[in-house]
């Protein structure tokens, strides 16, 4: 399922007053615009269609894959690694 959004709503609430102590004894006004949101959404069902499975991977080993990140193509890679 998939949450579509229909609507956003935004409404202002009473501003909220803090004091802030600082150094040598100031203090000053800590002010606050708080909002309370609303998001409106409708849950729709989405179908997808799965993909075909992959042919059966082959399995590289770890030199291999070292080889392929350092640059090397992927043919010189496995016909450097001797067969098992």
């Amino acid at each position: 399922q998939l949450a579509c959004p229909l609507d956003l709503g935004c409404h202002s609430v009473p501003k909220g007053r803090r004091r802030t102590y600082r150094a040598h004894g100031r203090i000053n006004a800590f002010m606050s615009n708080p909002c309370h949101i609303e998001l409106f959404a409708e849950a729709r069902e989405v179908n997808i269609a799965k993909a075909a499975a992959p042919a059966e991977a082959q399995k590289r080993s770890v030199r291999v894959l070292r080889r392929l990140v350092n640059g090397a193509s992927a043919t010189k890679a496995v016909a450097a690694v001797p067969a098992q």
